[in-house]
């Protein structure tokens, strides 16, 4: 039996109660037997003591009777002494003798003189202020207890007692104890023999049932149990047969299913070594389980050296922008469930420090419960075919640029050619006020400037760097609001606010005056009904936490802030996010072709600054620029000549921009000649076709509707092989400019011109000679 059995408890635990019990029934019985045992006493001994009593009375009635009780008192204690002594002291199988005291404490008759003196001495009981009272008290005396009982003779002045020892006193209770605890331990001893073979009887198949339950967890499932009782204990045992016989037929399916299982692993594991994609995978706490041979290539970790590790320690993915570690993406399909990517740009770094560009998905691994118990990693070296791409998304871009370059520099060049053209006529029409001058001087410059910006757009378009030069941002400021003063409504109030002491900036002044117009229209369009326009500077110094966590390419340094803040409608947040992307408007159609902000954030760009945007609907816009301090000291000067030219003769213009026709003619009837004009190839071939003899140049635009210039040049060189042209453009494809080569009489001249390089290249084809 084994110290922690059910057997072994319930024995104990019987053990204990009876013990208990038989504890508390000897308590009791022996607190009731002394009860008893002492009312029983107490009677035989007032008895005895009242015998006694009486005889000492009659011995005093005798004495009276005498007539001389105090002659003969003595004798007659003496002879009442003698026979108590006689009557009770002869009898030697009595234990307890009567004592006879007198007041004084002397003892008259006791059989052992030496107790009784040393009680005496132990109480003062007789002693007491009542001498004459019955006692009944107990004392101790050697370790040894006494009952003391006695009874006043007031005739004499004895006290007649008996000092009786409680061994003697609570003998027949003694003996019914003794035999009452042999009683139940009998009983309790019979009980436990009983108990252990009852018990021995109910716990031997449960034992059996044990054993049988622990071989089959210990995996032998061939014993039979073999318990015939049809008690509670029988039908447990043919319960536990029946589930042992079920769980060795689920046995057999399941070694059956893992031997199909591990045959199909290894099928997949062959299949995931044999496939050209790496493959790792992990179980639901990240941590890789498998690799293939791919995968241990690009990661230069063997399979031995990575199994149980940490994905992110194998498999080290980081941004190839901000070279930061890219987050697991275990973690997020863990997370959501679901199939995931990697981002753009994510290389990864193997552990012999080479780098992979590769393309990656992430699918959960799932039970048939749908329970997630890992991830796959699929992923494969992109970096030759990222290479491509990005060659090919950069020439698709450079392409897609320059067609919208020279798509803009036709019609740009038209408009600019205008204003050149009519501030060039100016000079002649102009009185020579100082004020007249210079606004003149505006138009030009400005207009040079446009001119320079499309050029560099189309510089840009080749990939060719933008020449930059040191330039005051104030005077670039200045000339701006000189142009918005004379194109915004007059409403708007401008409020230049200088501030910065250093305003050097190495950039380029078209485009700069180009950002501060594009910001200054549009907050005109956000004004209808008039409003105020600031545009404030001040110097600032950037840290490089700020550059840091800027997500403009800028470096700690010396900086100028402009500020452009209207009090216009102001932009909703929804479509404050897209104000920079190209081709976003919030103008009705045909009122703007949202590339104005695109623009101004590229040329922000381009000069290595930063642009952001403040605005509040009903509360205004503000526009934060800051561009990085030039080292130089002193602006770049720039200055343009204009010489003038004087002809005769008869040209033709043709051009579909009305303001290239009416410039054109200014300029040409100011300078001596006569001028025929067309709107489209079709229409100058017909006027050439009419005025033929008296034509003497034709001066032709290249891009047209209805008929294009190089159509159009075709058809009159045909009627006329010596006719004299001029190829006018502001952006023409190579194939156009090779006619000018094939024809001697052919020249170019680029779009917007001014009037003394037109005089000038007119005066080349006519005259034939150097410009």
């Amino acid at each position: 039996m084994r110290y922690n059995s059910i057997t072994l408890k319930i024995i104990l635990c019987v053990t204990i109660f009876f013990f208990l019990t038989s504890i508390t029934v000897l308590a009791i019985v022996d607190i009731r037997l002394r009860s008893i045992s002492d009312a029983a006493q107490h009677s035989i001994y007032t008895e005895r003591l009242n015998l006694i009593t009486s005889r000492l009375e009659s011995y005093q009635q005798r004495l009276e009777k005498t007539g001389r009780a105090d002659l003969y008192k003595q004798d007659f204690q003496r002879l009442a002494i003698s026979r108590v002594k006689d009557n009770y002291y002869q009898d030697k199988d009595i234990e307890v003798y009567p004592v006879i005291l007198n007041l004084n404490g002397q003892i008259l008759l006791a059989q052992d003189s030496t107790l009784t003196q040393n009680l005496l001495t132990a109480s003062n009981n007789f002693n007491s202020e009542n001498p004459d009272t019955d006692l009944s008290l107990y004392l101790k005396l050697a370790n040894k207890e006494y009952w003391v009982i006695s009874k006043y003779f007031p005739d004499w002045q004895w006290h007649i007692a008996y000092i009786v020892p409680l061994s003697i006193k609570y003998q027949n209770a003694s003996v019914l104890h003794k035999t009452l605890l042999i009683i139940l331990c009998s009983c309790t001893l019979f009980s436990l023999i009983l108990l252990i073979f009852l018990l021995s009887r109910i716990t031997k198949p449960i034992i059996h049932l044990t054993n049988i339950a622990s071989n089959i967890a210990d995996g032998n499932l061939q014993q039979e149990i073999n318990v015939s009782t049809d008690d509670e204990v029988g039908r447990l045992a043919k319960a536990f047969d029946k589930m042992r016989l079920s769980i060795q037929h689920q046995l057999t399916i399941l070694n059956t299913e893992v031997a199909d299982r591990k045959k199909a692993e290894n099928n997949l594991l062959v299949t995931l070594n044999s496939i050209g994609d790496a493959v790792i995978s992990t179980d639901n706490s990240g941590k890789i389980t498998h690799m293939n041979p791919v995968a241990q290539k690009l990661t230069g970790w063997s399979f031995i050296e990575a199994i149980g590790k940490p994905l992110l320690e194998v498999f080290n993915i980081i941004s190839s922008v901000t070279k930061q570690q890219c987050p697991s993406p275990v973690d997020r399909v863990l997370r959501t469930g679901e199939i995931v990517s990697l981002a753009n740009h994510v290389v990864l770094q193997a552990k012999d420090g080479n780098e992979y560009q590769i393309a990656d998905s992430g699918a959960p691994i799932k039970n048939d419960a749908g329970e997630v118990l890992g991830v796959v990693l699929v992923f494969r070296d992109v970096t030759n075919q990222y290479k491509l791409e990005a060659q090919l998304r950069q020439s698709d871009k450079m392409q897609a640029i320059g067609q919208l370059a020279g798509g803009i520099a036709h019609d740009f060049n038209n408009m600019l050619g205008g204003i050149i053209g009519a501030a060039d006529l100016l000079n002649n029409h102009l009185d020579n006020t100082q004020q007249a001058r210079e606004l003149q001087s505006i138009i030009i410059n400005a207009s040079d400037r446009a001119a320079e910006l499309t050029t560099q757009l189309l510089a840009f378009a080749r990939s060719k760097k933008i020449s930059s030069t040191t330039i005051s941002l104030h005077q670039v400021i200045q000339d701006s609001l000189s142009l918005l003063t004379r194109t915004i409504d007059k409403s708007t109030r401008l409020i230049p606010e200088f501030n910065a002491e250093n305003d050097l900036v190495v950039g380029d002044p078209a485009q700069l005056q180009n950002i501060i117009l594009n910001l200054g229209i549009n907050a005109s369009h956000a004004m209808p009904e008039g409003g105020i326009l600031q545009l404030s500077t001040r110097n600032l110094y950037l840290e490089e936490e700020y550059c840091s966590s800027s997500s403009f390419e800028i470096n700690a340094g010396n900086y100028i802030e402009l500020r452009v803040s209207d009090t216009g409608c102001g932009i909703s947040d929804e479509n404050l996010s897209h104000i920079f992307e190209p081709f976003f408007t919030t103008k009705d159609e045909g009122k703007g072709t949202g590339l104005g902000l695109s623009a101004v954030y590229g040329s922000i760009i381009q000069h290595h600054g930063s642009i952001t945007i403040e605005s509040q609907e009903n509360q205004g816009t503000t526009f934060y620029i800051l561009l990085p301090l030039s080292p130089d000291t002193k602006p770049t000067p720039y200055t343009d000549a204009i010489p003038e030219t004087i002809g005769e003769g008869t040209i033709l213009v043709v051009d579909d921009e009305s303001l290239m026709l009416k410039t054109a003619e200014a300029i040409l009837t100011d300078a001596g000649f006569s001028v025929i004009l067309a709107s489209n190839g079709q229409e100058g071939l017909e006027q050439y076709k009419t005025h033929m003899e008296s034509i003497d140049l034709i001066i032709l635009d290249m891009v047209m509707p209805v008929m294009n210039g190089k159509e159009c040049l075709k058809h009159i060189l045909q009627l006329n092989p010596e006719a004299r042209v001029i190829l006018a453009s502001g952006f023409s494809k190579r194939e156009d400019l090779e006619i000018i080569h094939n024809h001697d009489l052919c020249s170019f001249i680029a779009k917007p011109y001014r009037s003394q390089k037109l005089l000038q290249t007119i005066a080349k084809i006519l005259n034939n000679v150097e410009s």
